[in-house]
């Protein structure tokens, strides 16, 4: 099996036609980088680069792959962007007791809010069960609960 890092170690080898220019441009040493692409190599059964004094050049099991790893990288690269987007748009939820709610999760909340750029949500609850109870049922986030940088948490 081979992996993500050693696709990306691949693409920018043949890019640049050069195992020290590639290991350089990944901040990897040279024989590092040559004992990966050995090791896709042994993982794939074929020779993908021939290693000449000028350089590497593809072979065509590396051409063949090449233009698959592209492909595969740049979506693996999309899902991570999307999947971030995902994240970035719900909601981070916080429970707590009335005690933490009303002192300190106000300014805390603003404070990751602005600095997550995500929404912020207080669920106050009066024990540590009832949360926990909450949690599990899935409903511990009412709409009443979100707070933004100046409001203060309501209890639900």
């Amino acid at each position: 099996m081979i992996t993500i890092q050693q696709m990306k170690s691949f693409i920018e080898t043949a890019e640049t036609g050069s195992l020290t220019k590639a290991a350089r441009n990944l901040f990897v040493s040279q024989p590092a980088l040559t004992k990966q692409i050995a090791a896709m190599e042994k993982a794939l059964g074929c020779t993908l680069l021939l290693r000449r004094t000028s350089g590497v050049e593809l072979t065509e099991a590396g051409r063949y792959l090449f233009d698959r790893a592209q492909a595969i990288v740049g979506l693996y690269e999309q899902t991570l962007q999307g999947l971030d987007g995902l994240l970035r748009r719900s909601p981070l939820r916080i429970g707590a007791l009335p005690s933490l709610a009303s002192h300190y999760l106000p300014e805390l909340a603003a404070a990751l809010q602005e600095a997550l750029g995500r929404e912020t949500a207080v669920t106050v609850g009066d024990t540590s069960r009832e949360l926990a109870d909450k949690v599990l049922r899935g409903t511990w986030m009412p709409p009443s609960s979100k707070i933004g940088p100046t409001a203060s948490p309501m209890k639900p």
